[in-house]
């Protein structure tokens, strides 16, 4: 049986905050939230050279040649996104890329977890991802710390960004470390 083909790539996990209860209150105003968070996604992450490469009920997993592209889109999708605050989860790594196009891998895992650290309206990424950047994106980029993210062993060095500008503080049950 051959081996899938593995590659490096940048990836951002989007996620839109409180689509729960925005469901449970109005599902017609959900489902309408969601595609519209798609189709802007998805004309975005074209003009930064990537691709929607999996969806999930409001989330989005987003991939790209580098993280200066990554985080641009990134950047570029919640400035745009005003209908809600949404959430995002950056990382650069080896993935593995299935027959349909999916990507799978532990560095995917990375910045899903990610993501579901960062505080609405706001991008968490790696320290990989950060250094993986251009210098006017890495400057842009605050550092918070080392966390444990959900099911992973290790600490990871993580750098938030506010595109509104505001202080970017951290996720209310997230440990940060000095």
């Amino acid at each position: 049986m051959a081996e899938a083909p593995r590659k490096f790539a940048a990836i951002v996990s989007v996620d839109i905050a409180g689509f729960s209860a925005l469901a449970e209150r109005d599902a017609a105003e959900a489902l309408a939230l969601v595609a519209r968070v798609r189709l802007l996604a998805t004309s975005i992450t074209a003009r930064h050279n990537g691709r929607i490469f999996n969806t999930a009920g409001d989330g989005l997993m987003l991939e790209f040649i580098g993280a200066s592209d990554a985080l641009t889109a990134a950047i570029a999708l919640c400035e745009a996104q005003t209908d809600a605050k949404l959430r995002f989860g950056v990382h650069l790594g080896e993935v593995t890329e299935t027959a349909n196009g999916d990507l799978l891998g532990h560095d995917v895992n990375v910045a899903a977890r990610l993501q579901a650290e960062a505080a609405p309206g706001t991008i968490l990424t790696s320290q990989v991802a950060r250094d993986g950047a251009s210098p006017e994106l890495r400057a842009k980029l605050q550092p918070r710390g080392k966390i444990k993210l959900a099911k992973m062993r290790t600490l990871t060095a993580v750098f938030a960004l506010d595109p509104s500008g505001g202080p970017v503080k951290a996720h209310a049950t997230t440990p940060v470390l000095a």
